[in-house]
């Protein structure tokens, strides 16, 4: 073999193992990122969920440093049109009247810095009567933080 062939195979190989490791690379960070955002959205509903009393119309949202300040002013917008509006409303973070019986998180979602992943409740686990309901949840990239920007219920 030529040492100009041999000099070509060798720089192509270089160049395909640079490829494959990037590629590699990039879907490991994707992998991480999408982690991330995931985990943001257990973190945020359990700590949610353990708040003592009422943490909708306490306006505990306020206090969690895993929202964007956007979504607590729609929060509060909402809460303030609710009162306006008299007696009923739901807790906007649950999408529901009550606490549902338990709650699964799902897989997030990445393109670029918005991800969503999906949160299921579920009403009256292990019983003849269970019933399952997706929320999605929004995030956005902030700062390189994952932050919720929106819950919504897809059904509705």
């Amino acid at each position: 073999m030529s040492k100009k062939l041999s000099l070509v195979l060798f720089v192509l190989v270089l160049l395909t193992a640079a490829v494959f490791g990037t590629r590699a690379f990039q879907s490991q960070a994707a992998e991480k990122s999408a982690a991330d955002a995931a985990a943001t959205v257990e973190k945020f509903y359990r700590w949610y969920l353990a708040y003592p009393g009422n943490p909708f119309t306490a306006r505990a949202y306020r206090e969690s440093p895993l929202l964007t300040e956007e979504f607590k002013a729609e929060l509060d917008a909402a809460m303030d049109a609710m009162i306006a509006a008299g007696p009923g409303g739901a807790d906007l973070i649950l999408r529901a009247q009550d606490i549902p019986g338990d709650m699964r998180y799902g897989a997030a979602t990445v393109e670029g810095d918005t991800a969503t992943a999906t949160v299921t409740q579920v009403w009256n686990p292990g019983t003849e009567f269970e019933m399952l309901r997706d929320l999605t949840v929004t995030l956005e990239k902030v700062d390189g933080t994952w932050l919720i920007a929106g819950i919504s219920d897809p059904a509705h």
